[in-house]
């Protein structure tokens, strides 16, 4: 939403009707300091711990946020929250998991974990070795490099079957820019970005825009 008073307003009436993705959406926008909020996710750490311990049985989700709050001040807590929503059966949380530990400097550990994830069924694990950095990929030998492009290129692929909207930026962007072994084609990066758009992808209408203004 371009206006963040819009988009406030709109999501505290939401909240207000009782809204659970509202809910969630204004403590996203906390962790993060989305739409103008001010970034706070040591208070949102504190709500969460509160209601999750007095509901421990709520949506996994929500152990998923709590973990994405704590991750700066205690990564073992972060940690301990998505293996519970792991626990509790949310597959997508091998994400997050994979996702702290790249953040933490562990990229091999953080493979492992999304490995294990897309095994499991986890979409959005198929795509995690596209978001590597495109400094490591350059420091691989040949060899290591097509095979990696062509695993990262499979895993888009399969996303993007799976309507995973960000594998759908992360494919134009990668044809957009010739990262991790990509060959650029600006025209090649329109076909995920307008299928993305088409599934409401905000990320993906950016950067269309911003390659078709670039290129006009």
């Amino acid at each position: 939403c371009a206006r963040p008073d819009v988009h406030d307003s709109l999501l505290g009436a939401s909240y207000n009707k009782g809204s659970e993705l509202a809910q969630y959406q204004l403590f996203e926008n906390l962790v993060f300091g989305l739409y103008g909020s001010k970034k706070d996710p040591d208070l949102v750490a504190d709500i969460l711990q509160k209601h999750l311990e007095k509901n421990p049985e709520a949506d996994p989700i929500y152990y998923d946020l709590l973990g994405l709050a704590l991750e700066s001040s205690d990564p073992e807590a972060a940690v301990k929250a998505f293996r519970t929503s792991l626990k509790r059966g949310n597959t997508e949380s091998y994400y997050c998991l994979a996702d702290h530990y790249r953040k933490q400097g562990d990229e091999s550990k953080a493979c492992s974990v999304a490995e294990e994830g897309a095994r499991l069924g986890a979409v959005n694990c198929h795509r995690f070795k596209a978001g590597m950095n495109h400094d490591d990929f350059l420091s691989l030998s040949s060899q290591q490099q097509t095979a990696l492009h062509q695993e990262i290129a499979e895993g888009l692929d399969y996303a993007i079957a799976r309507h995973d909207t960000y594998a759908c930026f992360l494919s134009g962007y990668l044809l957009y820019t010739g990262e991790l072994g990509f060959s650029i084609s600006y025209e090649d990066a329109l076909k995920p970005l307008e299928r993305g758009c088409e599934m409401g992808s905000s990320e993906c209408c950016l950067l269309k825009a911003v390659i078709l203004y670039e290129n006009s």
